[in-house]
C-alpha cells in the first residue's frame, strides 16, 4: 500500500519541480501539441485517486493492527 501513497507524492513533486524550472506554459504547449504523454498516462485525478486509495489502505491496515493488537 505504500507505493500507492509514495508514487503519487513523487509524481506531484516532480511535476511541480519541472513546471517551476521550465515554466507552466512549456508543459501546456506540449500537451496541446500532443507531444507530452504525461497527462495521458497519469491524469491528475487518477494520481489523486491513487493517493487517496493508498491513504485509506494504510489507515485501514494500521487501524486493524491497533484494534487486533489489544
Amino acid at each position: 500500500m505504500l507505493p500507492f501513497v509514495i508514487t503519487p507524492l513523487l509524481h506531484r513533486a516532480s511535476l511541480r519541480a519541472c513546471r517551476a524550472r521550465w515554466g507552466r506554459d512549456y508543459f501546456d504547449d506540449l500537451e496541446a501539441d500532443g507531444d507530452y504523454a504525461g497527462c495521458g498516462w497519469s491524469p491528475p485525478r487518477l494520481v489523486a485517486a491513487s493517493g487517496a486509495c493508498g491513504v485509506l489502505l494504510l489507515a485501514y491496515t494500521v487501524g486493524c493492527g491497533v484494534v487486533l493488537g489489544f
